[in-house]
């Protein structure tokens, strides 16, 4: 389980999975509204295909005791 929030304007306790090969968090957007994140700029996203201008937010993900800061989009 996670409690990811940011600034601690909201906060919510979720189940995820780390894909330890990404270089790149994805969260959906509903959950980016509902937390609040702050945007910080858009980005170049690349895939296998094409690439797409995406939204980048700021984010902190607390594990027990530890905050990690991340960017994710």
């Amino acid at each position: 389980m996670l409690f990811f929030f940011s600034e601690a304007r909201s906060s919510e306790l979720i189940h995820f999975i780390v894909d330890s090969g990404s270089d790149v968090v994805t969260v959906s957007e509903h959950l980016i509204a509902e937390l609040q994140l702050e945007y910080l700029r858009n980005i170049e996203s690349r895939g296998a295909h094409a690439a797409v201008d995406k939204p980048l937010y700021s984010g902190v993900i607390k594990l027990g005791t530890e905050e990690l800061h991340v960017e994710v989009r």
